[in-house]
């Protein structure tokens, strides 16, 4: 650890120069040896593929995937558009989170779905 920050050493890896040639790469990690996510925290490819529905339990679409973006987490839902739909992976539009069914219950705001 360095500070509140993890510092890792890739083998082959022994300069700075070579070090920003993975920049903006993705790390891939096999999932029997990836840290258990905090509670409330998942990681991508867990939701890729959940149904998600409102409170009444109308189906809204599926989840193409969450992105991390530097304001918060965004769902992308397939709703049946041509563009999936961003949703913002937060309270209180995400109102509960089923991990047994795979399922997202959303309470978004009017018109968010029709973007």
């Amino acid at each position: 650890m360095h500070g509140a920050r993890i510092r890792l050493r890739f083998e082959g890896i022994e300069d700075a120069d070579s070090a920003r040639e993975l920049a903006g790469g993705d790390l891939w990690v096999a999932e029997e040896e990836a840290v258990a996510p905090p509670e409330d925290f998942f990681y991508s490819h867990q939701v890729e593929g959940w149904r998600c529905e409102d409170t009444e339990g109308q189906a809204l679409g599926r989840v193409s995937k969450l992105e991390r973006t530097a304001g918060r987490a965004m769902l992308s839902i397939d709703a049946g558009g041509p563009e999936p739909v961003s949703v913002p992976f937060t309270r209180p539009i995400v109102v509960s989170v089923d991990v047994e069914n795979r399922r997202i219950v959303l309470d978004p705001p009017e018109g968010l779905m029709d973007l």
